[in-house]
């Protein structure tokens, strides 16, 4: 996904949906697992867009919330 998909991804959300939090930055907790605060939320809580690989302890993760038992990872992220 492009930085300029992902930018009409995240207005298009924040549209249909503007009182309630659904996209968060988290962290990779192991290979298959992601950190969300306190929450933490394992392989078959998740799923993952097609262009991502290799995603490894530590990675910076932007994600949505689809419902209250899914999350899908959207895009690998990083300071400049």
């Amino acid at each position: 996904m492009s930085d300029k998909g992902c930018e009409k991804l995240i207005k298009q959300l924040k549209r249909l949906n503007p009182n309630n939090k659904i996209i968060y930055l988290a962290t990779m907790k192991t290979d298959y697992s992601v950190s969300l605060g306190e929450l933490v939320l394992e392989r078959e809580d998740l799923m993952i867009g097609t262009n991502i690989t290799n995603l490894k302890q530590g990675d910076v993760v932007l994600i949505i919330k689809i419902n209250e038992e899914k999350y899908a990872i959207i895009e690998r992220v990083r300071d400049l």
